[in-house]
């Protein structure tokens, strides 16, 4: 017999969808409220192009945030996302932070989440229920 959670959970459509670094200026505004979440958020992140402002669909990486912080729920605390990635082409590996702003109804960036070669080369796709 099956218990309830080993059944396979359908994939959800996303809750935001989008290509923001983001930066200072950009706010983030899934359709859903963190607290209302079953677990928390999905970040999806992939390549970007700064030069011509487009997303590469590929060198994908993905961040849990979770509904609960240690000390209460989420008012604008500060979250820093370390991204892995091999994007040179030297094959090279480096790795990216970005800067997050966490609510219960959106996430902003910061101004330093773009200031680098590195932080430009990826950027926020979309946020996922989890």
């Amino acid at each position: 017999r099956v218990t309830e959670l080993e059944k396979p959970r359908k994939i959800e459509e996303p809750l935001w969808v989008g290509s923001v670094l983001p930066l200072n200026t950009d706010t983030v505004q899934p359709n859903k409220k963190l607290s209302e979440c079953n677990s928390g958020w999905l970040l999806l992140w992939s390549d970007y192009n700064d030069t011509d402002g487009n997303a590469g669909n590929f060198d994908y990486a993905s961040t849990f945030i979770p509904k609960k912080r240690v000390n209460g729920a989420w008012s604008g605390q500060s979250f820093l996302d370390v991204i892995s990635a091999s994007m040179a082409d030297d094959g090279s590996n480096f790795i990216i932070v970005k800067k997050l702003a966490i609510y219960d109804e959106f996430i902003s960036g910061f101004a330093g989440n773009g200031a680098t070669t590195h932080g430009k080369d990826i950027c926020l796709r979309a946020i996922y229920e989890v």
